[in-house]
């Protein structure tokens, strides 16, 4: 079904994970990721532009979050 819609671009992708996924990702975060390589694989290249699938987006925005709670520590100087 995926295949029937077409290539997102930067700022598509990121509305799309932030839309669809409910991952709160900015698009300095998204551009870092991929430059460093972290980010979603690029489906193609327009020109300049990078393109990317839903799929790929996909998994990559369901691998930011994860099912473990973040532990707080409290502040040492709070509790004095």
């Amino acid at each position: 079904m995926d295949d029937e819609f077409p290539l997102l671009t930067t700022d598509h992708a990121i509305e799309f994970i932030r839309e669809e996924l409910g991952v709160p990702v900015t698009k300095s975060t998204f551009e870092k990721r991929v430059m460093q390589g972290e980010g979603p694989s690029v489906a193609r290249f327009y020109g300049r532009r990078k393109l990317y699938s839903r799929p790929a987006l996909r998994e990559w925005g369901l691998s930011l979050s994860t099912s473990e709670p973040a532990i707080l520590v409290p502040d040492s100087d709070a509790a004095a």
